[in-house]
């Protein structure tokens, strides 16, 4: 649960941290492989293989979503394990884990996909659009032996974080 809650800060940071400019424009997503923002799961099971069956997600992550649906792909010749997650049945965000080992050749693929990152240092790249949010991180938290990806909607960024919010402000609230 601690690993879920810093996923949500880190893509709320990421998708927040600075307004794009046309300067560092990206190819900007309008979904995930074949599957558009905005899809019901039912149309994301009739194009994805799924791994095993979709589940909510518990109460005490819910920032991340209502229902996730994991799937077992491979981007480039690296194999990821994709999280498709939906709020009010609609696909919001793709969540990508992968050995941390293949950060580099999933970068090369990024960028040829999305373009020219908006961001970067050693460890981070991050494409950041008017209307999604891309981040490829080599560790995952304090996990350095996996790596971690999130394609997400500015939207859905901003609900992640204002939940994060309500969430911390209730937990708060509880403990006085």
């Amino acid at each position: 649960m601690i690993r879920q809650a810093r996923t949500v800060a880190l893509i709320a940071a990421l998708a927040t941290s600075s307004a794009p400019s046309a300067g560092l424009a990206f190819n900007e997503p309008d979904g995930f492989r074949g599957v558009p923002w905005g899809a019901t799961e039912e149309q994301m099971r009739s194009s994805v293989s799924i791994e095993r069956a979709c589940s909510d997600y518990d109460v005490g992550i819910k920032p991340l979503g209502d229902r996730y649906c994991p799937a077992l792909l491979s981007i480039g010749n690296v194999k990821v394990r994709a999280i498709y997650s939906f709020r009010s049945d609609r696909l919001v965000r793709v969540g990508l884990h992968f050995a941390s080992t293949d950060f580099d050749r999933l970068a090369e693929n990024f960028v040829e996909r999305y373009g020219a990152p908006t961001h970067l240092d050693h460890d981070v790249l991050s494409w950041i659009g008017d209307k999604t949010a891309v981040a490829l991180y080599r560790h995952l938290n304090s996990d350095i032996a996996r790596g971690h990806a999130v394609i997400t909607t500015q939207a859905e960024a901003q609900t992640m974080m204002r939940l994060r919010n309500e969430q911390t402000t209730d937990t708060a609230k509880g403990l006085e």
